[in-house]
């Protein structure tokens, strides 16, 4: 098995290039992540960072259209891509290690030289709002927005990064460019690779791309969410008509700097909610036919998160209750027996990262959260060292009923 060889180091103008390499492996993957999104957008901003998603493939002074773009990468057997979330922005490229320089002149031409072209933000605004439309239409997507929106209500963090329409509709290319100049500079930024080329080769490779990259120095800092949990359980209902209700059961954490905590509240989540093993299936599911699926969701960011489980069904009264019992009895579940069985389906799961595209998003998480290098190997150390009282510590602290907010989207009000 090919070892990975980690590694970071920051360039003159501060951005930072993160690596993992693993030798003798043919394919390279490119990825430069921001420090932007969702949660840093004022008011009249909302959905600027996902404009830029799209404006930024719209052309730049080397490669002047979206075809161009796309054929300059696509044209060797490569992929491009760019995502948005509420703490960061990326664009990134999967190819072989032959036509690597070739990606590194596609990304840097994106993040450094964009045209910003009205015509090019006309089109892409009719874009972004059909987005916005498709996300109200899906209710499994909605109702994942709306814990979002409720659980972080009066915080940037329930900001979609989807943005608002009247916003994206509203907003013009001087406006964009002016927050293209605060957003994108390369003190917020990071270059992470993985694959078959070395450290060596990606630094000189990023400062013969990136070096040029200047920006404004001062960056804002965060307006952190102070832990406080919820103090009395609540809930919060969307008429739809449509056969179904969605539910999300939601619990606040809290942020990045807590591992042991969150550590042990991701082995519970994916205990309670993944696959059709776990514990939730089994009962809603396998026992009672309640619902057909369940889902986990563990998200945390630098000052708070959320641990979400959502399902949909057509007798939400009875699935709730029956949540709620088997979360009042969490601790019978989080016995020794059970201990090496979870943390080792967590610790798998982070494992199969390794080989597929999304290793890279791990640590580019590592980097949005942490400012530094933090891997797989790093998140395995932290849940093989949880014990069983400090599951049930985690479990009691977080998974209390007076922190649980029930978000629900369907024909009829819950009692």
């Amino acid at each position: 098995m090919n070892t990975k060889i980690n590694k970071i180091t920051i360039l003159d103008n501060g951005l930072k290039i993160i690596t993992s390499y693993t030798p003798r492996l043919n394919g390279v993957h490119i990825s430069l992540w921001l420090k932007t999104g969702s949660r840093y957008e004022n008011s009249d901003e909302r959905g600027f960072s996902h404009l830029f998603e799209h404006l930024l493939f719209s052309g730049n002074n080397k490669y002047k259209n979206n075809f161009e773009i796309a054929s300059a990468v696509e044209g060797n057997g490569a992929k491009i891509n760019g995502a948005t979330g509420r703490d960061y922005m990326f664009f990134d490229i999967e190819s072989v290690i032959e036509y690597a320089e070739n990606a590194f002149d596609v990304l840097s031409n994106l993040i450094l030289n964009p045209l910003l072209r009205k015509k090019d933000l006309e089109k892409d605004k009719k874009i972004v709002i059909r987005e916005i439309y498709r996300s109200k239409d899906n209710h499994t997507m909605w109702a994942s927005r709306l814990a979002y929106v409720k659980n972080f209500e009066g915080h940037s963090l329930a900001n979609d990064p989807l943005g608002l329409e009247d916003v994206v509709s509203g907003t013009d290319i001087k406006r964009l460019k002016n927050y293209y100049k605060e957003a994108f500079i390369p003190k917020k930024a990071a270059l992470i690779v993985t694959g078959g080329l070395n450290h060596h080769n990606i630094e000189k490779l990023a400062e013969k791309y990136f070096r040029k990259w200047q920006g404004e120095n001062t960056i804002q800092p965060e307006i952190n969410i102070p832990l406080l949990l919820r103090g009395k359980e609540s809930s919060f209902f969307e008429k739809r008509e449509i056969k179904e209700t969605h539910i999300r059961f939601n619990y606040l954490l809290s942020g990045v700097e807590h591992d042991n905590d969150n550590a042990a509240l991701e082995i519970i989540a994916d205990y309670l909610g993944y696959g059709m093993s776990s514990l939730l299936s089994q009962e809603l599911r396998e026992m009672k036919k309640l619902v057909y699926s369940i889902s986990s969701q563990f998200q945390i960011f630098s000052d708070a998160g959320i641990f979400s489980i959502g399902t949909s069904t057509k007798d939400p009264e009875k699935v709730i209750n029956l949540f709620k019992k088997i979360m009042e009895q969490i601790d019978k579940y989080l016995t020794k027996q059970n201990l090496n069985e979870m943390k080792a389906k967590t610790i798998n799961l982070y494992k199969l990262q390794d080989i597929n595209p999304f290793y890279i998003r791990d640590l580019g998480r590592g980097f949005i959260l942490r400012d530094n290098l933090f891997t797989t190997e790093d998140h395995v150390s932290i849940i093989k060292s949880i014990t069983k009282d400090q599951l049930i510590k985690a479990s009691r602290k977080y998974l209390s009923p007076t922190n649980l907010l029930i978000v629900a989207l369907g024909p009829k009000a819950i009692k």
